[in-house]
C-alpha cells in the first residue's frame, strides 16, 4: 500500500502531540508514552532512531578485532533517485568484493549533502573489520571500479568511536534540503544503511515488550488518548511518564 503525501506530511506534524495512557493491569501504574512518526527526516525522532540502532547493533562490537572507518567518496554532484542508488550499491558491493578475503564484515552508511536543483554529494561510510590495505591501493581500486572517483580515506578506530560515527548519520537530523515531495519521491523507505559480509542475515530487529518500571508486569490497559498539549501535562503531573522509546507491542 502505497503511503501518500498527506500522510507523510499529516504523521511529520503530529509526531509527539498525541500521547497513549496505559495502565498496568497488576499494579495500577500509569505510564504516558507518546506516539512518534517515525520519519527520517522528523528531528523529534532523531533519540528514538538513535537509542534503536545502537541496541541493535551494540551485541556486533565484540567481533571486531581490526576496526577500521573507510570512507568512499562519489565525485562531483549528481541528480539522485532509486536507479542513481542501486547503482551507487553496486559501485561498493564490487569494491568490497575485489578486496576479497581481506574484509571480513562491515557495516555501510550512505549520506547525501543536497545540493541546488536537487542533486547531491553522495559517498558512502564504513565500519569494517579488515587487515592493511595501502590507502594508495584503496584508491586505485575505487577509481578502478567506479571510472571517475578516486578519493578515500581510511583510519584505524576504537570500535565504540567507529559504530557510534557512522550510526549518526542515519540518525541525526538530516542535511537534505528538499520538499517533502521529492523526499517522498526518492528517500521515503529507502535503505541507507547496508550490512555486508559475515554479519550479513545476521541482525534483526528485536521486538521489545514494554514492562512496567514498578511491578515489572507486562500487562496493561489502555487509558486513554490524549492528543493535545495541556491534556498530557496534566496527565503527566500525575503519573510517572514512561521516557523510553515508544513500544508496539502491548500484550
Amino acid at each position: 500500500m502505497t503511503t501518500s503525501l498527506d500522510t507523510i506530511r499529516n504523521n511529520l506534524t503530529n509526531c509527539m502531540k498525541t500521547h497513549i495512557k496505559l495502565i498496568c493491569g497488576s499494579c495500577n501504574e500509569p505510564k504516558i508514552i507518546p506516539m512518534t512518526c517515525g520519519i527520517r527526516i522528523c528531528p523529534k525522532c532523531q533519540s528514538i532512531r538513535e537509542w534503536r540502532l545502537r541496541k541493535k547493533y551494540k551485541p556486533f562490537l565484540k567481533l571486531f578485532k581490526n576496526p577500521k572507518l573507510l570512507t568512499l567518496t562519489f565525485r562531483g554532484y549528481t541528480r539522485f533517485d532509486k536507479k542513481t542508488k542501486r547503482r551507487c550499491d553496486l559501485y561498493a558491493y564490487n569494491f568490497f568484493r575485489r578486496l576479497g578475503n581481506k574484509v571480513k564484515f562491515g557495516i555501510r552508511v550512505m549520506e547525501l549533502i543536497s545540493q541546488e536543483n536537487d542533486s547531491f554529494f553522495i559517498h558512502y561510510h564504513c565500519l569494517v573489520e579488515m587487515q592493511y590495505i595501502p590507502q594508495k591501493r584503496l584508491s586505485d581500486l575505487w577509481l578502478k571500479v567506479t571510472k571517475s572517483s578516486f578519493i578515500v580515506d581510511i583510519r584505524k578506530v576504537s570500535i565504540r568511536w567507529g559504530l557510534s560515527y557512522v550510526l549518526k548519520y542515519v540518525t541525526k537530523p538530516t542535511k537534505l534540503d528538499i520538499s517533502l515531495d521529492v523526499y517522498k519521491e526518492i528517500f521515503y523507505k529507502t535503505r541507507l544503511l547496508t550490512v555486508f559480509g559475515n554479519m550479513y542475515g545476521k541482525i534483526y530487529n528485536e521486538k521489545y515488550m514494554l514492562t512496567c518500571s514498578n511491578c515489572g508486569g507486562g500487562w496493561f490497559e489502555f487509558g486513554g488518548i490524549y492528543g493535545n498539549e495541556s491534556e498530557t501535562s496534566s496527565e503527566m503531573s500525575k503519573m510517572q511518564t514512561f521516557q523510553s522509546t515508544p513500544h508496539r507491542t502491548v500484550p
